[in-house]
């Protein structure tokens, strides 16, 4: 079977309560169409024993029977300005249930992929800037690339602060890591905090270059990464929680972001020990409640280490 496209599917003019099968080839009978009341909807029509599914605020999710030994399960789409998201679940399900003919089985995979998605359909937010796009992707690719390998999907995720401005980036056992990105050129990189290199254990400067491309170059997108690390959680609700923490962050996805590609040039590691040149709470008046400061590269380059 070739690649679904939702989008593109989407296109036709569906009558109510009509719909067409994705794919004569795919081995479960799935379809697309227009529920009862005209909205976009996936089905899964199969001989399978239903569980609870609880759908959310833009997509609804019904079960009900067919005709004997053949149920349906149904998500339509309540809020028109979540299309490309659902167009995404679409393909999803569509794409990843096309290895197995079991009913029963598509039928906790569909449910599987959708509980993966299902935090992710909130109310849209506005685009997040070009700079918070950059740290957004630097600290994901970081997840992806080095934590991931290492410490395993789920305790790596769990270790991402997200949005916790008290926390380091990167929590996992007795490390930490504080991820930095910066443009290709850029000497030196921002500390926005004393505490973001305050510690009790060493830990790790991760800085990262990025070069922003044109929107055809095959490169990292903000949807694409999110994705990525989505896909490769096993545990459901390790899974919410990650996008719980996308939310947070004022991530929800949107197409747009397709746009603004990056290349990672460099993931480079600054071992921050004793005698990392750093503001200390120590060294400050207690009248300073807080204090931002650039640290130039060049100066730290003793500290550098490999992250291969």
């Amino acid at each position: 079977m070739t690649t679904f496209d939702a989008a593109k599917a989407f296109e036709a003019e569906f009558d109510v309560s009509n719909y067409i099968r994705v794919g004569a080839d795919h081995p479960l009978e799935l379809y697309i169409g227009a529920d009862k009341h005209g909205r976009k909807s996936l089905r899964f029509h199969g001989n399978f024993k239903k569980t609870i599914v609880n759908g959310t605020k833009s997509v609804e999710v019904k079960q009900f029977p067919i005709k004997e030994h053949v149920n349906c399960i149904q998500f339509s789409l309540i809020d028109e300005s979540n299309s490309d998201l659902f167009y995404t679940f679409c393909n999803d399900i569509v794409n990843n249930t096309n290895g197995d003919s079991n009913q029963e089985t598509g039928y906790r995979l569909v449910i599987s992929r959708f509980e993966r998605w299902k935090n992710m359909f909130v109310k849209k937010k506005d685009l997040l800037g070009d700079k918070q796009i950059m740290g957004l992707i630097g600290e994901l690719c970081f997840l992806r690339q080095y934590l991931l390998p290492r410490f395993g999907s789920d305790e790596a995720v769990e270790s991402w602060s997200a949005s916790d401005p008290t926390l380091k980036d990167f929590s996992i056992g007795d490390t930490w890591y504080e991820v930095k990105t910066t443009g290709p050129k850029s000497s030196t990189v921002t500390i926005n905090s004393v505490q973001q290199l305050e510690f009790n254990n060493p830990g790790i400067l991760v800085v990262i270059r990025l070069e922003k491309m044109s929107p055809e170059f095959k490169g990292e997108t903000l949807n694409k990464v999110v994705k990525d690390i989505i896909d490769s959680l096993s545990n459901i609700e390790y899974c919410q929680n990650f996008q719980r923490k996308l939310v947070d962050r004022g991530y929800t996805y949107d197409e747009r972001y397709d746009s603004k590609v990056f290349q990672v040039l460099e993931m480079a590691g600054y071992e921050v020990k004793p005698g990392f040149p750093k503001l200390e709470r120590s060294s400050l008046n207690e009248a300073i409640a807080n204090a931002q400061y650039d640290l130039l590269l060049d100066h730290i380059a003793e500290y550098k280490i490999s992250l291969d």
